[in-house]
């Protein structure tokens, strides 16, 4: 009995190292570096008004996190900050809305997508009050991009799509492109 368990021991033992070392990398760090192809200024025309939207990105924090801000026309700037949590990637989107959604990365069939679900929200006056529920991101190409963006308000959701383009980032409507470091 002993040696036969010393066998079976040897045995799971043996397979065990045999099994090729396969280290996949987490969904939400590939996902976190899919993003970085996002890194610039793009702009878009929001249906059906055709005012310009425009988004910039770039790393921040040493290059832990995202920093997308999006600016409509005649509207605030708003601020999403993409950053891992353990193995999750994590999107905590500062609305104009007084709220901030936080949405999770989740897997998607189409390979092209990241698409990001609502996961809790800070600062929402009643459950009922109007905030963001989903994030699409779809990548056509190295210059063009989609964002989809669903809004719950009564009950009801409804769906932005903005179709961005890579520009050349003109300087009058660059953020700040240094980041601040501590004393």
């Amino acid at each position: 009995m002993k040696k036969t368990m010393s066998l079976s021991a040897a045995l799971l033992a043996c397979l065990f190292l045999a099994r090729p070392a396969t280290a996949e990398t987490p969904f939400g760090k590939k996902s976190f570096e899919r993003l970085g192809a996002l890194l610039g200024y793009w702009e878009a025309s929001t249906p059906p008004e055709g005012k310009i939207a425009r988004v910039w990105y770039k790393l921040i924090s040493g290059g832990t996190a995202l920093h997308e801000t999006l600016k409509f026309e005649d509207e605030p700037e708003m601020v999403t900050l993409y950053h891992l949590d353990g193995d999750d990637l994590l999107a905590t989107h500062y609305c104009s809305a007084n709220n901030q959604p936080r949405l999770r990365v989740v897997p998607s069939k189409d390979a092209r997508e990241l698409k990001f679900d609502f996961r809790d929200i800070t600062n929402l006056a009643t459950p009922e009050s109007s905030h963001m529920r989903s994030l699409r991101l779809v990548f056509q190409d190295a210059d063009h991009f989609e964002q989809y963006w669903t809004w719950r308000e009564k009950g009801k959701d409804d769906t932005l799509q903005l179709k961005f383009e890579r520009k050349a980032q003109p300087q009058a409507q660059a953020p700040p492109a240094a980041e601040h470091k501590h004393p």
